[in-house]
Protein backbone atom coordinates (compact mmCIF):
# COMPACT_ATOMS: atom_id res chain seq x y z
CA UNK A 1 0.00 0.00 0.00
CA UNK A 2 1.38 3.46 -0.90
CA UNK A 3 0.52 6.79 0.70
CA UNK A 4 0.64 10.12 -1.20
CA UNK A 5 1.99 12.82 1.10
CA UNK A 6 1.84 15.74 -1.41
CA UNK A 7 0.42 18.96 -0.05
CA UNK A 8 -1.50 21.37 -2.26
CA UNK A 9 -0.95 25.07 -1.60
CA UNK A 10 -3.25 27.71 -2.97
CA UNK A 11 -2.04 31.28 -3.31
CA UNK A 12 -4.55 34.10 -3.49
CA UNK A 13 -3.64 37.39 -5.14
CA UNK A 14 -5.74 40.48 -4.57
CA UNK A 15 -5.98 42.89 -7.45
CA UNK A 16 -5.73 46.54 -6.51
CA UNK A 17 -6.63 49.48 -8.73
CA UNK A 18 -5.23 53.02 -8.58
CA UNK A 19 -7.42 55.41 -10.58
CA UNK A 20 -5.77 58.49 -12.07
CA UNK A 21 -7.53 61.32 -13.90
CA UNK A 22 -6.30 64.49 -15.52
CA UNK A 23 -8.56 67.51 -15.63
CA UNK A 24 -8.59 71.26 -15.95
CA UNK A 25 -9.34 73.86 -13.29
CA UNK A 26 -12.80 74.62 -14.71
CA UNK A 27 -13.87 70.99 -14.11
CA UNK A 28 -12.87 70.77 -10.44
CA UNK A 29 -16.31 71.50 -9.03
CA UNK A 30 -18.26 69.53 -11.66
CA UNK A 31 -16.48 66.56 -13.23
CA UNK A 32 -14.10 65.69 -10.39
CA UNK A 33 -16.90 66.03 -7.88
CA UNK A 34 -19.09 63.68 -9.97
CA UNK A 35 -16.25 61.16 -10.28
CA UNK A 36 -15.67 61.20 -6.51
CA UNK A 37 -19.39 60.72 -5.84
CA UNK A 38 -19.70 57.79 -8.26
CA UNK A 39 -16.95 55.42 -9.36
CA UNK A 40 -13.86 56.81 -7.53
CA UNK A 41 -15.02 55.05 -4.36
CA UNK A 42 -14.54 51.70 -6.12
CA UNK A 43 -10.81 52.40 -6.58
CA UNK A 44 -8.23 51.39 -4.00
CA UNK A 45 -6.66 54.79 -4.56
CA UNK A 46 -7.72 57.89 -6.48
CA UNK A 47 -5.61 60.84 -7.62
CA UNK A 48 -6.74 63.86 -9.61
CA UNK A 49 -4.14 65.76 -11.59
CA UNK A 50 -4.92 69.16 -13.01
CA UNK A 51 -3.75 72.37 -14.59
CA UNK A 52 -3.91 73.88 -11.09
CA UNK A 53 -3.59 72.49 -7.56
CA UNK A 54 -6.77 72.55 -5.50
CA UNK A 55 -6.69 71.23 -1.90
CA UNK A 56 -10.51 70.99 -1.77
CA UNK A 57 -10.57 68.08 -4.26
CA UNK A 58 -7.58 67.47 -3.80
CA UNK A 59 -6.03 68.04 -7.23
CA UNK A 60 -2.32 68.02 -7.90
CA UNK A 61 -0.82 70.40 -10.44
CA UNK A 62 1.78 68.49 -12.38
CA UNK A 63 4.28 70.09 -14.78
CA UNK A 64 4.60 68.57 -18.22
CA UNK A 65 6.46 69.26 -21.44
CA UNK A 66 4.69 71.18 -24.18
CA UNK A 67 1.58 73.34 -24.31
CA UNK A 68 -1.58 72.96 -22.24
CA UNK A 69 -3.81 71.46 -24.91
CA UNK A 70 -5.61 68.19 -25.60
CA UNK A 71 -3.19 67.21 -28.37
CA UNK A 72 -0.44 67.14 -25.77
CA UNK A 73 -2.12 64.51 -23.57
CA UNK A 74 0.76 62.05 -23.94
CA UNK A 75 3.14 64.45 -22.14
CA UNK A 76 0.61 64.87 -19.34
CA UNK A 77 0.26 61.10 -18.94
CA UNK A 78 4.05 60.70 -18.88
CA UNK A 79 4.26 63.27 -16.08
CA UNK A 80 1.55 61.50 -14.11
CA UNK A 81 3.36 58.15 -14.36
CA UNK A 82 6.59 59.83 -13.27
CA UNK A 83 4.78 61.23 -10.24
CA UNK A 84 3.21 57.94 -9.13
CA UNK A 85 6.18 55.78 -10.13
Amino acid sequence: MSVDNHTTTTTTTTTRVLCLVYTMKKSHSTKIRAIRETWAGLCDGFLAFSTESDPRIPAISIPHNGPEQYDNMWQKVRSIWRFVG
